[in-house]
């Protein structure tokens, strides 16, 4: 009765097993993880010995990573005009780790996989032309105004992204757009 004896490592059935005197062990692989992502993440050729703990842990660490991005990028709006350069790589590097955070739980390969497919390559372009923009009128123009720009543009691009796998949340996302767009039209011919 070794409790510990094939934890880490691939175990080898006991005599008792092999003699039927015992049941062997079920594999992490048991059908509650069949056909969940899970089990796809699993299959994934670039990271394939990620157990699900770890997965998940990465996950969250992206995750935690992306808000801390976030969270100085808005820190820095104030100071926006001095400081544009840094509010543009936070404000990118907080979108590329929220994306990418989700390479750990589907595993990398698929998910660059899904973002090249023909049904998501329209909002996947959007949202990388967007974060190139952000980073190029942040970095080499150094124009506060294009960079605010094409940060609005790029958190819009990143929500209609995610919105599109919520049942009618791309068409509650456009009704928004109509309606603010329509509000922006009435007040702006108002003063003018």
């Amino acid at each position: 009765m070794q409790f510990f004896s094939g934890w880490g490592s691939q175990a080898t059935p006991s005599a008792d097993v092999e003699e039927g005197k015992a049941e062997a062990p079920q594999s992490s692989g048991s059908s509650l993880w069949e056909g969940t992502w899970f089990a796809e993440a699993e299959k994934d050729p670039w990271l394939p010995s990620l157990t699900r703990t770890q997965r998940v842990m990465g996950f969250m660490s992206c995750l935690v990573a992306s808000a801390l991005c976030f969270l100085m990028a808005f820190m820095l709006v104030p100071f926006l005009i001095i400081k544009a350069r840094k509010f543009a790589v936070l404000y990118t590097l907080g979108s590329v780790f929220g994306i990418g955070s989700f390479g750990f739980l589907w595993g990398p390969h698929s998910l660059l996989s899904h973002l090249l497919s023909w049904q998501v390559l329209p909002y996947s372009v959007a949202c990388a032309v967007n974060m190139a923009a952000t980073l190029y009128c942040g970095l080499s123009l150094h124009s506060t105004v294009l960079t605010i720009v094409f940060a609005v543009l790029q958190i819009v691009s990143i929500l209609y992204f995610i919105l599109s796998y919520i049942p009618g949340g791309v068409a509650g996302l456009t009704f928004m757009g109509k309606m603010c767009g329509k509000a922006t039209t009435t007040v702006v011919s108002t003063v003018i």
